[in-house]
């Protein structure tokens, strides 16, 4: 009887940490993805804020 409650403890302590690593990685993978969102607008700021004042510097 003891065996068997090893080793279901030991199955249920495996899908466990299985569940927690690829619940990491999807984190890791969405915050990856707002880091790219977040760089890509600064970028699209950047742009924007230099053609205002070459626009502005031509009046």
């Amino acid at each position: 009887m003891s065996m068997f409650i090893v080793g279901f403890v030991s199955s249920a302590t495996l899908v466990a940490t299985l569940a927690c690593l690829s619940t990491i990685a999807l984190i890791v993978k969405d915050i990856n993805e707002l880091h790219d969102d977040v760089m890509s607008g600064m970028d699209e700021f950047k742009l924007s804020s230099l053609f205002s004042c070459i626009n502005f510097n031509q009046f």
